[in-house]
């Protein structure tokens, strides 16, 4: 087994030094780092590009279009990724010129699944450019044969919808001949060294040691002698107890008087001296005055797209007293300490993180996962009156939002003073 996989890894290090137009060191790659691009990708890519409009193509998704034109095979696994979660994005704007949903869906269900056997890192899967099914895909397994059918009927369908002017699509010519090996490049810098890892568990206890010899036993001292009982006095005897004389009956109550007049009122006596301060009383409740809750809906009429460096904009407003927000930015009115909960559900693999006046909180990144449920994230933090508080993305792609079900929410803040 062991054998067959260095064969593998061989022959793909070969084929990968001829045809890889991305990687200047490809046999020095892992095989876990390169991808076969598949019909089914590529024929998907020629579609994006085809019913897209050319400004609106990342340049990166460009440049690799051009290279399948070029009929390159072999490209990095980390550039191939990063084009999957354009075409993704872009294939969700040109959602509404397809043919019918179901012919959506399977491409889009196509793309996601193939995104995701290349974060999964399975080699099997990224070398021959399959994958595995969603449990949560009701859709029937299509063969390559009839993908193709549904990209070509569609692309046909939508360019002639939108593009009159443009003829039918050529056949796809047949493919030139295999250039020159190229130079070899030079060797690339040494990369940074990794973190440090992580401090092993403490051992185990050792055994305890032998119990040390008792020690001799002291001679015992003589014991002295005993002192003599001295005689027991005579017991005096008890005098007689003398009788109790009998209770004089009691005297009847006499009538009480009437009573006097009131005396006039005497002066007011002088001011007595302060007494001590009494006891600090205990601490009464907090009252929470200062606060703020927003969300982003996420249904299919309005997902949004957050570009990489701004901020995601809470359009809607469920509460907020003393707290300002400006498209994203949220204005503090009172100085004190504040606690900060966020949740964000996107459909790439994206990062954000919450800044105090432009500046990233110690704490406060939270990394999304395509297809997983919203990620949430608390941060505890202390902030001056006309501080700002934002959630930004911090990658280096937009960040698609929503997910695409009516009434759902696909990123919110919560902002509490809480001292």
């Amino acid at each position: 087994m062991i054998k067959k996989l260095s064969l593998m890894y061989l022959i793909l290090c070969t084929l990968i030094t001829h045809n890889n137009i991305y990687a200047t060191k490809i046999c020095n790659e892992s095989p876990l780092s390169i991808v076969y691009l598949p019909e089914r990708l590529k024929a998907t890519i020629d579609l994006i590009s085809d019913i897209t409009n050319p400004e609106e193509l990342p340049d990166s998704f460009q440049k690799f279009f051009f290279a399948l034109e070029s009929n390159e095979k072999i490209s990095a696994r980390n550039v191939v990724k990063h084009v999957t979660q354009d075409a993704i994005i872009l294939l969700e704007k040109a959602k509404s010129k397809f043919i019918n949903k179901l012919h959506f869906s399977i491409v889009s269900d196509y793309l996601k699944d193939y995104l995701k056997s290349l974060n999964n890192g399975t080699m099997l899967n990224t070398i021959i450019g399959t994958a595995h099914q969603s449990k949560n895909n009701p859709e029937p397994h299509i063969s390559d044969e009839d993908f193709l059918e549904i990209i070509d009927i569609n692309a046909e369908t939508i360019i002639r919808d939108h593009h009159e002017h443009r003829g039918p699509r050529g056949h796809r010519g047949h493919r030139g001949e295999r250039g020159h090996r190229g130079h070899r490049g030079h060797t690339g810098a040494t990369g940074p060294t990794g973190a440090t890892g992580l401090t092993g568990a403490t051992g185990a206890t050792g055994s305890t040691g032998p119990t040390g010899s008792t020690g001799a036993t002291g001679s015992t001292g003589s014991t002295g002698p005993t002192g003599s009982t001295g005689a027991t006095g005579p017991t005096g005897s008890t005098g007689p107890t003398g009788s109790t004389g009998a209770t004089g009956p009691t005297g009847a109550t006499g009538i009480s008087g009437a009573t006097g007049t009131t005396g006039a009122t005497g002066p007011t006596g002088a001011t007595g001296a302060t007494g001590p301060t009494g006891a600090t009383g205990a601490t009464g409740p907090i009252f929470i005055t200062t606060y703020a809750g927003w969300y982003v809906p996420g249904d299919n009429a309005s997902l949004p797209i957050v570009l990489a460096g701004a901020p995601i904009n809470f359009t809607n407003m469920e509460v907020s007293n003393g707290i300002i927000n400006a498209a994203g930015f949220f204005t503090l009115s009172n100085s004190g300490d504040y606690q900060v909960t966020f949740g964000v559900f996107s459909t790439g693999i994206d990062q954000f993180d919450l800044e105090l006046n432009g500046t990233p909180v110690p704490g406060g990144r939270l990394n999304t996962i395509a297809g997983e449920p919203i990620t949430t994230l608390t941060v505890m933090l202390s902030a001056t009156a006309g501080d700002t508080v934002s959630i930004i993305n911090t990658g280096l792609l937009p960040a698609l939002l929503g997910q695409g079900i009516l009434g759902a929410v696909t990123a919110y803040i919560s902002i509490i003073q809480i001292q």
